[in-house]
This record gives structure tokens, sequence and C-alpha cells, in this order.
């Protein structure tokens, strides 16, 4: 295989790997059927995020999204206990250090016919998963919020651009800048550019 065929290779390969990490970067989970959320959540989440809908279990998504949790679910997940489908996948994006975001009122979990004991329960059941980076979200400004914070957080990584020894001798010839922002060389093209003295 020629220099050049490899170098091709490469960049494909490294296109691929990277396109891969982006998808990564802009997907979110959904546990349910598209109609079981209000539509201004699908809406706003799928304008600015990949979508999605019952995902298998080696999801990559940044982020998974529930219509409900039953309070059978809160009160396992706060005491980091999965029981069922819903309770164990939320666990796993916690323990991977992923957030979980529940289009609910939380206080929708505590009723004035309840016990005091019972609700002071339900209510730091509520507060320990808040505190494991669960949030409970029912209007839009809440969601247009939320999503402005995991935007940011997830749009620090700039994309890299691998060019080619092929690439960097074109542009060298042409008199042209051998390489933008984000891209970086390939080794051959890295060796060559530092052969030559050659500016970036």
């Amino acid at each position: 295989m020629r220099s050049v065929e490899l170098e091709e290779f490469i960049q494909k390969i490294t296109d691929q790997v990277l396109a891969e990490l982006d998808l990564k970067e802009q997907s979110v989970e959904f546990n349910a059927k598209r109609e079981s959320y209000p539509k201004w959540v699908i809406d706003k989440i799928s304008s600015n995020f990949k979508c999605q809908l019952n995902a298998k279990q080696d999801s990559t998504a940044i982020l998974l999204c529930l219509s409900k949790l039953t309070l059978t679910d809160v009160l396992a997940i706060s005491n980091l206990i999965g029981i069922d489908d819903t309770s164990k996948r939320v666990l796993d994006y916690l323990y991977k250090g992923l957030p979980v975001w529940i289009i609910s009122n939380k206080q929708n979990y505590i009723t004035n016919n309840q016990r005091y004991a019972v609700r002071k329960n339900i209510s730091e059941a509520l507060n320990k998963l808040e505190k494991y980076g669960i949030l409970f979200i029912h209007t839009e400004k809440e969601l247009n919020n939320n999503i402005s914070i995991l935007k940011k957080k997830y749009s620090i990584r700039v994309p890299k651009h691998f060019i080619t020894l092929e690439e960097v001798q074109r542009r060298s010839y042409k008199g042209e800048h051998l390489l933008n922002i984000n891209e970086v060389p390939t080794d051959l093209a890295k060796e060559w550019i530092n052969e030559r003295g050659e500016k970036a």
C-alpha cells in the first residue's frame, strides 16, 4: 500500500470515528413512545439533539429523558436499587455520571392525604434524586434552561479534522496556510512539514 493510499485510509477511519463521537455528543435517549411526552418537549429536544427512542442497553446518549417515574421507582432509585427496567436504566446513567430528566413536577409525588412520616420519606427520596443529578422538568422555561446548560457542556470539544500529506503538499504548492485551527496533520504530513521547516 502506497503512503498516499494509507493516508486516505487513515482519513476515512478518522472521519468515521469523529462522526460516531459527534453522534454520542448529540443524542438523547427517550424511554417511551413519542406520544408519552408533551409535544413541546419532543419539539425542543429534537431541534437541539438527535433522539433515540427506546434505545438498547449500549446506548451512547448523553442524557436519559423519562416521560414519568413511578413512586416505587423514585423510592428504589433513591436507595440505588434497580427493581425494574426503568429504575435499572436510570441507575445505569447515574453510574456513568450522565444526567436524567423526568418530565414531571416533583410535587405530584407528595399529597396531603399521606401521613406526615410518609410525606417526609418521599420528600427525602426526591431530594436524593436531585442530588444524584436527576432533574424534574415541568415547564418550557426549565427545559430551555437545562438544554442551554447541556449544550454548553458538550460543545467544548471542537472536532478535529486530520489532514493528509497529500493535502498539506497541495496547500504548500499553492502558498496556502497548511493547517487551519481545527486541523491536525497525520504523522506523515507532520514529518513532511518538519523536514522542510515550513510554518503551519
